[in-house]
């Protein structure tokens, strides 16, 4: 199930995971922050909200593995925001012990061929590209509930 929603901050997704884990779930790939990182947020903020899913998570559905996403802040905000907002996922995952799976937007970010127009979302090649990178990380996490 997607439970994404456009927009969204990670404080936001931390309001609605109770909902959201109302259904069942065997895994749980937090793919959250992306936003903070276009608005700004501090990057401590992104982090609390982020062990806090994890812990969420852990509490609601204990049966679930979790996974956690890296997401990028654009370079707008400096070098130095940038990359405090990277390190806040390595440090997250460090935290909380899940895996860590690469940046969706890895090799499509910053490609204006890969993008639509708004040269944030990929286009339908960029798409590609992002399904073979979540993919790459998914199928061992998959592989490993098939053969445990």
């Amino acid at each position: 199930m997607n439970a994404g929603l456009s927009g969204e901050t990670s404080a936001g997704a931390l309001r609605r995971a109770a909902w959201v884990l109302d259904q069942p779930a065997s895994l749980v790939v937090l793919e959250v922050g992306a936003n903070d990182g276009l608005r700004g947020v501090d990057p401590d903020t992104t982090y609390a909200n982020i062990v806090k899913l994890v812990e969420t998570v852990r509490r609601t559905r204990p049966e679930a593995k979790v996974a956690l996403v890296q997401m990028e802040a654009p370079p707008n905000f400096g070098k130095d925001y940038t990359t405090r907002f990277h390190a806040t996922y390595v440090r997250a995952a460090e935290t909380t012990g899940v895996p860590l799976w690469p940046f969706l937007l890895d090799r499509v970010a910053g490609v204006s061929r890969l993008n639509q127009g708004d040269g944030i979302h990929p286009n339908e090649e960029g798409s590609k590209v992002v399904a073979a990178t979540v993919w790459a990380a998914m199928e061992p996490a998959l592989r490993a509930f098939a053969n445990p």
